[in-house]
């Protein structure tokens, strides 16, 4: 009885969401997040294979998020054979549609100069570029998460970035800090690279979008399929 209590009271304390979840993850699965940090590292060699790493990766980081148990390299290399090919495809379309958007923007900046238009131009430009590299952080996340058609999984990922576009932002400007201190730094933080700044910043953008998944996207399946029964 003694020992049933002690197991419920240690399953309350532990954190399901917010930034306590986050620090746990932190603090608790750090080794699993340096031998995860290795794995991309290694599986990125080629520039093809870089999204099937991502979307590994967030396997792995949305398996810690909900306490599941999980085998870092089995699981790592399962899912980045698995969706190989739908994620290369992803990264190709948004590294297309990113080109296009900075392409454009410094276009009008050049034809417009240092006017009002242009000023208004690169806002417009800058705040799509945000809105991209946010969906594709949901994007990466949805391969590893939930089972969806690919035209559903683009849709999603694009209205998951609107919706909550302030934390999403935010996290995204920490992320962009992050990397501006290693570029700062370097090369003493090529360690901290090959170590743990890669998992670390794969753990931040999967953490808002794992959250923006199972508020908007899960929860409405559950009703649906509610509503079905």
């Amino acid at each position: 009885m003694q020992e049933s209590l002690k197991h419920v009271e240690q399953t309350k304390q532990i954190p399901t969401k917010g930034l306590a979840l986050l620090v746990d993850v932190v603090i608790n699965k750090f080794w699993d997040l340096m031998k995860l940090n290795l794995l991309i590292l290694v599986s990125s060699i080629f520039v093809v294979s870089i999204p099937a790493a991502i979307t590994a990766g967030c396997r792995i980081v949305i398996m810690m998020l909900r306490h599941e148990h999980y085998f870092v390299y089995s699981d790592y290399f399962y899912w980045f054979k698995k969706e190989f090919l739908r994620s290369l495809l992803v990264g190709v379309l948004f590294t297309i549609a990113m080109v296009l958007c900075s392409t454009a923007s410094y276009l009008y900046l050049l034809y417009f100069g240092h006017s009002i238009f242009s000023l208004i131009f690169l806002t417009i430009g800058v705040l799509i570029l945000a809105l991209l590299i946010i969906s594709l952080f949901h994007c990466y996340s949805m391969l590893a998460f939930v089972d969806l058609q690919f035209g559903s999984l683009l849709k999603n990922s694009w209205l998951l970035a609107m919706a909550r576009f302030a934390s999403n932002f935010v996290v995204l400007i920490i992320i962009v800090l992050f990397v501006a201190l290693h570029i700062y730094l370097w090369p003493y933080s090529l360690f901290l690279v090959i170590i743990i700044s890669l998992s670390i910043m794969l753990l931040l953008s999967t953490f808002v979008a794992y959250e923006n998944i199972v508020m908007f996207v899960l929860k409405k399946e559950e009703s649906e399929d509610g509503n079905d029964a």
